[in-house]
């Protein structure tokens, strides 16, 4: 919904009654063996994402399994929380994960009538999606599927776990005109806002727009999960370090050039010769440190490490090196440090072939677990 709000993309039309699924399953005859299920999880930075994007008649006639794609609440629908003086009951947050959970008992419940094994649902999206997935392998529900991809993407990437809640939700209430005093009062006029309302606010939050001259610490990329000590019990990398992951087997990977397409929006200008000088990308590796794996004392040591021995007027080499920078400080960097916690469990390795970043390639490999082969 955020998305269809921006003006080049009025073509769109989205509805916050959004908690449906597409499913899609081949032609059967009576008598013939439950099939595979294949639940996706669309991506989207947990502001925009839906199944309607999605047509998957092809892939499950081709590789006869039954395919789901399923969608959430997003945003403020999806991940506003207000935490009172003495508790959360106000706004406790993870709705969209809430609404995922609901999908996937949804689909133990039902699958069977389109011919899909409800005993060996795997699970796969990308980016949101893809640390949804991971986020779900540390969450207490179990049984609700068998095996899990997170194709570019885990729970470790700093965008999936919003890290001050209360600030985020003080700026959804400011700009919705609902500053109060009292949690309740506020959170109730929030509640009576109509969907309509809480688009126009979701727009004026300016979600993954990069800002040169703000504090990169004030800038609020997105809105996504929390922990909250039930749905997430605790910060993921606390439950990696702990071995409190689900031991289903799981696969993870890379996409190639993830970032390619996003990096324009964020920056609000292309990515030309104009664009292109060490200078430019020093500024917006500084002002997106908060998304990325780095601090801001490491972005000249990043600079140097990728940079260093490009040709200064070379903007097309400076252009892809940034991507690589971008690439491996976040999806990447993410993607390896969860395999490194999921070592013990079957899984197969880090990077798709064709993976063009030139510093994170050597630690790629490919190791399919015997029993998906």
């Amino acid at each position: 919904m955020y998305v269809s709000t921006r003006e080049r993309y009025k073509w769109l039309r989205f509805s916050e009654d959004c908690l449906y699924l597409n499913v899609y399953a081949p032609a059967r005859a009576p008598g013939d063996p439950q099939l595979p299920v294949m639940v996706w999880f669309p991506g989207g930075a947990f502001i925009v994402g839906a199944a309607s994007s999605y047509e998957g008649s092809d892939l499950a006639a081709r590789e006869k399994v039954v395919l789901v794609f399923l969608q959430h609440r997003l945003g403020i629908f999806g991940f506003l929380r207000w935490r009172g003086r003495t508790d959360d009951s106000h706004a406790r947050g993870n709705w969209g994960l809430l609404d995922q959970m609901a999908a996937l008992r949804w689909v133990q419940e039902n699958i069977a009538a389109f011919g899909g094994d409800p005993g060996n649902v795997t699970l796969f999206g990308q980016s949101a999606g893809a640390m949804s997935i991971s986020g779900l392998m540390m969450s207490p529900p179990s049984g609700l599927f068998h095996r899990a991809i997170s194709q570019s993407g885990t729970a470790l990437f700093r965008l999936f776990i919003t890290r001050n809640p209360l600030k985020v939700a003080k700026k959804v209430a400011h700009l919705a005109g609902c500053n109060h005093n009292s949690t309740q009062i506020l959170v109730n006029c929030l509640r009576a806002l109509s969907g309509a309302k809480v688009m126009r606010v979701s727009n004026k939050m300016r979600f993954l727009q990069l800002n040169f001259q703000r504090d990169p610490e004030e800038i609020i990329w997105s809105m996504s999960p929390v922990v909250d000590g039930v749905v997430i019990p605790d910060d993921p990398l606390v439950l990696l370090t702990q071995g409190q992951v689900s031991s289903v087997p799981y696969l993870l990977g890379v996409n190639n050039l993830e970032f390619n397409w996003l990096l324009p929006y964020i920056m609000k200008f292309p990515l030309n010769r104009q664009a292109m000088r060490k200078e430019t990308i020093t500024k917006m590796l500084w002002s997106t440190h908060t998304l990325l794996n780095i601090t801001k004392e490491q972005v000249p040591l990043v600079v140097e490490e990728y940079l260093d021995n490009v040709n200064e007027h070379d903007w097309k080499m400076l252009r892809n090196r940034m991507m690589d920078i971008v690439q491996d400080a976040t999806f990447v960097y993410a993607t390896l440090q969860t395999a490194h916690y999921h070592r013990e469990t079957p899984m197969m390795g880090i990077c798709p072939a064709g993976h063009a970043t030139t510093r994170m390639k050597s630690t790629c490999s490919w190791i399919l677990p015997q029993e998906w082969a």
